[in-house]
């Protein structure tokens, strides 16, 4: 029993709970690393990143998010939502482009992280990041050095997942 209780207290760090969610650290690939590939792979503008499908409802504010009231022209929120997918961009005139600050993916008909995507089977996610994620227990944060990506799961595959790619800055 005693060694027991030291296994559990050394696994601590590894797996807790953050706002009701499993956290679990990722021991290979930093969730961050995503953030960059989302920037290659969406468009370079808010115009093209409005185009990506049907625009069911953008909402959009000034901001002073990220020292923007020192910008030139200030700062702009907005959450453009399409059926399946929501993005959280960043535009300023001082910006060369706007910056995705956080995506959540519901439908598999979006893809723009590869193997990270609606449908994709846990074994893949497992194996890419590091970890293993139990089946009966959903949503999961994966975390690396501080971007968290949250993992829906049903019957061993991704229904959803969310990135926060503003937890770094």
């Amino acid at each position: 029993m005693r060694f027991a209780s030291v296994i559990l207290i050394s696994l601590l760090p590894l797996n807790s709970l953050a706002g009701g969610n499993l956290v679990i650290s990722t021991t290979q690939t930093d969730p961050g690393r995503l953030c960059q590939e989302l920037a290659n792979a969406l468009p370079k503008n808010i115009e093209s990143l409005r185009k990506l499908g049907d625009l069911v409802q953008e909402i959009s504010a000034s901001t002073d998010y990220f020292e923007c009231n020192e910008r030139p022209g200030g700062c702009k929120t907005h959450t453009l939502q399409f059926e399946g997918l929501a993005l959280d961009v960043l535009t300023s005139p001082s910006f060369k482009e706007p910056w995705i600050f956080g995506i959540t993916v519901s439908k598999p008909n979006w893809n723009f992280l590869g193997d990270i995507r609606v449908g994709q089977s846990l074994p893949v996610i497992e194996e890419r990041f590091g970890v293993l994620i139990p089946r009966d227990t959903s949503p999961v944060n994966l975390e690396g050095e501080c971007t968290p990506l949250t993992i829906w799961h049903s019957e061993g595959q991704v229904t959803s997942f969310d990135l926060d790619c503003q937890a770094c800055y």
